[in-house]
């Protein structure tokens, strides 16, 4: 039985936290737009509390791939999704 190491963990940790930040902060704006419904106290106080769980998802996640490329690819592709989803919300 042969194991396999991964010794690109710096790229897969730089890659989990600075786009998986950017993630968590579009899909939080994407929530604060869909609870436009409430008061803004309230739709801004759930979008601030759900960076983090979702931040430290990605984070989390980040781990489990197997190439940093992909990763960097993957995280930066969902980033770019989210945050032109993001820019639809607003502007409709």
């Amino acid at each position: 039985m042969t194991q396999t190491r991964s010794w690109n963990w710096g790229s897969k940790l730089l890659a989990g936290t600075g786009l998986g930040l950017a993630l968590a902060l579009g899909v939080s704006s994407i929530l604060v737009s869909l609870l436009s419904f409430l008061p803004l106290g309230v739709a801004a106080q759930a979008g601030m509390w759900g960076v983090v769980p979702v931040w430290l998802s990605v984070l989390g996640a980040s781990v489990a791939f197997r190439r940093a490329g992909r990763l960097w690819l993957g995280l930066g592709g969902a980033t770019v999704v989210v945050w032109a989803i993001a820019f639809l919300l607003r502007t409709v």
